[in-house]
């Protein structure tokens, strides 16, 4: 990314919709500009959690921002349209 000129980001995430819904109200006190694009998140419930807070206070997901979670958890509820990694934890271990 630092190749292509694209700012990397760090925030404090965690496994619960909370700590998504956390990350989303510090991404939205940025400035519109320096907003990033997309948003790798810790888990599929972090990543739920910033989605829905980020579509409450107005931003079109993924039209604005897109958001990709980790660990396939959110396959499962059909409302729920999120990209995500799905890991399979017996093959792996």
């Amino acid at each position: 990314m630092g190749r292509r000129g694209l700012g990397i980001a760090s925030l404090a995430g965690g496994l619960t919709e909370e700590s998504g819904s956390s990350a989303a109200e510090q991404i939205i006190a940025r400035v519109a500009e320096r907003r990033p694009t997309a948003v790798a998140a810790f888990s599929d419930r972090c990543a739920v959690g910033l989605m829905h807070t980020l579509i409450r206070r107005g931003l079109r997901v993924p039209e604005e921002m897109s958001i990709a979670g980790f660990d396939d958890i959110a396959a499962g509820y059909a409302h729920v349209a999120l990209t995500t990694v799905r890991q399979d934890a017996d093959p792996l271990g």
